[in-house]
């Protein structure tokens, strides 16, 4: 049953049927609140506004507008129709405002095709694209006019200065200038360089150049063939640097360079040359006059050559090729006045003299395929390489070897004194036999193949630096006095892979008390070893009344 509905009308409350439901609030003057609680369906009549609104409750005071739910993506219910302005400006209240098909069709009518906002370099917005001609021209038909692909060839074919303000590097496969072309830095061609006009550059690297005009070239030059009216400058080639041509230089007049290369020159007048010059091959039927220095790649002379007779300067021959340097003949002999020295080898097919001064090869070798060396007076040293003779060497006095002194199959001997190596070594294929001693200062004597003997009674090892305590510093003999069982010998000689013998040489203060079995136990290399006396039955056990005095020697 619900309860009876009451409506006033009029003035006058009348009562309806209490068995109607849902229930009808007919004359509210004003919208229900969440305190008008009523059983879910009741209605509400809001009569306070034209037209009136319908609320319906869901029960514990929920009212809906218009009876049902508002409308959502998902879900059908109620909602606002919009008005034609606020469909046109989108100024509608809420989401819940909808508007009707003939507004829309309004609203769409009145929208300008194209319309927007003009791109700017802060905005975005509508562009105008460029033609080829507003391209290459670089004035705009319109302020925002966009170039495209389409527009690059253009633009390239024709393009304005580059590099005025900050120039930057450039490659190019084909580079032709047809007027007068000024280069501040060096220019390198690859291939051909062609200019038909005047051109002043300061450094020219090229592989083929040809120049029908003039040339000004104010640095170094290089230019692996040179094509200039046949091969001849007609007009003006000023050359303050180095010139290296690779093919023919032909010169009618008077030229005057201040260094010149040339592999091929053939000059018919006078050549003037007061810089360094280097020829592969050059031919003078006259007077060859040089007065600075000279580079010949291949010089021949027949008759008397003299170089440097007089003055302090210094003669070099030879130095800067890795062929051989060849002196002498046959017949003749080969005089040399002062010091003779060589820095790699100087061979002599027969002899070798050096009558009051010394031979000296302050780095290579000093050899005598068949012959002997011979120093009547002075002294035949080798400072860092070596003295090799195909049977004796024999020096009353004394051999001094910077390295090594070698004996390939035959003995080193000392008559009456000693072998010194100073600072290398004394190797022997065979055999080295001392009277007295054999010394090596700080080297080390090997034997390669063969052993070292202790042939007769009392020859010992004798060591003069024998370590006696804990810190042996870099010995690798000595003993030492176990600590509870234990001690760390602190050497440099001791390597990881280090072969170490060690015994007991005494009980020390041990008495009758035990002792254990001796062992190395940790190794740190270049740093230290331990010896330990462990138990017989338990191996990492010490046994600490073991105080013996333990010898040891590290073989490497």
């Amino acid at each position: 049953m619900t309860a009876a509905l009451g409506n006033f009308v009029n003035g006058a409350f009348n009562t309806l049927d209490g068995f109607v439901y849902p229930q009808f609030l007919f004359d509210p003057k004003r919208p229900p609140t969440i305190s008008d609680i009523f059983p879910a369906g009741t209605r509400w009549l809001d009569n306070s506004v034209n037209p009136k609104v319908i609320w319906e409750t869901t029960g514990a005071g929920n009212w809906l507008e218009g009876g049902t739910s508002p409308a959502t993506n998902t879900q059908l219910g109620s909602v606002f129709l919009a008005t034609t302005a606020q469909t046109a400006s989108g100024g509608a209240p809420s989401a819940s405002y909808v508007s009707s098909a003939n507004d829309v069709a309004a609203a769409l009518s009145a929208i300008v095709v194209g319309a927007g906002v003009p791109a700017t370099i802060a905005q975005q917005g509508f562009v105008f694209l460029a033609t080829n001609a507003d391209a290459v021209s670089g004035i705009p038909t319109h302020p925002n006019e966009v170039l495209i692909p389409g527009n690059l060839a253009s633009v390239f074919a024709a393009p304005p200065a580059i590099g005025g303000t900050t120039p930057a590097a450039a490659a190019f496969t084909t580079l032709a200038a047809s007027g007068a072309t000024t280069l501040s830095a060096a220019l390198t061609v690859g291939t051909t360089l062609g200019v038909t006009g005047a051109s002043t550059i300061a450094a020219l690297s090229a592989t083929s150049g040809a120049f029908s005009t003039t040339l000004n070239v104010t640095g170094a030059s290089t230019i692996a063939a040179l094509s200039a009216t046949s091969g001849t400058f007609s007009t003006t080639l000023a050359v303050t640097g180095n010139a290296t041509i690779g093919g023919t230089l032909a010169v009618t007049g008077t030229i005057t360079l201040a260094a010149i290369n040339a592999t091929n020159a053939t000059l018919s007048g006078t050549l003037g040359v007061t810089g360094a010059s280097s020829f592969s091959s050059g031919t003078f039927s006259t007077t060859l006059g040089v007065t600075g220095l000279t580079t010949l790649g291949a010089f021949t002379q027949v008759g008397t050559t003299h170089i440097n007779i007089s003055g302090a300067g210094v003669t070099t021959i030879g130095t800067g090729g890795t062929g051989a340097v060849n002196i002498g003949n046959a017949t003749g002999n080969t005089n040399v006045t002062g010091f003779l020295a060589a820095t790699t080898t100087l061979t002599a097919g027969t002899g070798l003299i050096a009558t009051t001064g010394g031979v000296t090869a302050s780095a290579g070798n000093i050899v005598a395929t068949l012959g002997n060396i011979t120093a009547s007076a002075g002294n035949i040293a080798a400072t860092l390489g070596s003295i090799t003779a195909g049977t004796t060497v024999t020096a009353t006095t004394t051999i001094v070897a910077g390295t090594g002194i070698t004996a390939t199959t035959g003995n080193i001997t000392a008559s009456t004194g000693n072998l010194i190596s100073t600072l290398g070594s004394i190797s022997a294929a065979t055999t080295i036999t001392a009277g007295t001693t054999l010394t090596a200062t700080l080297g080390a004597i090997t034997a390669t193949n063969g052993n070292f003997v202790l042939g007769t009674s009392g020859n010992k090892i004798l060591s003069t630096s024998v370590g006696t305590t804990t810190s042996a510093g870099a010995n690798s003999f000595g003993s030492v006095t176990l600590v509870a069982g234990t001690a760390t010998v602190a050497t440099t000689s001791v390597t990881a892979s280090s072969l170490i013998f060690i015994w007991r040489q005494s009980i020390g203060a041990t008495g009758a008390t035990a002792i254990g079995e001796l062992s190395v136990a940790t190794i740190v290399a270049g740093t230290s070893f331990v010896i330990n006396a462990a138990t017989p039955t338990v191996a990492n056990t010490l046994v600490i009344t073991d105080v013996s005095i333990v010898g040891y020697m590290i073989v490497n």
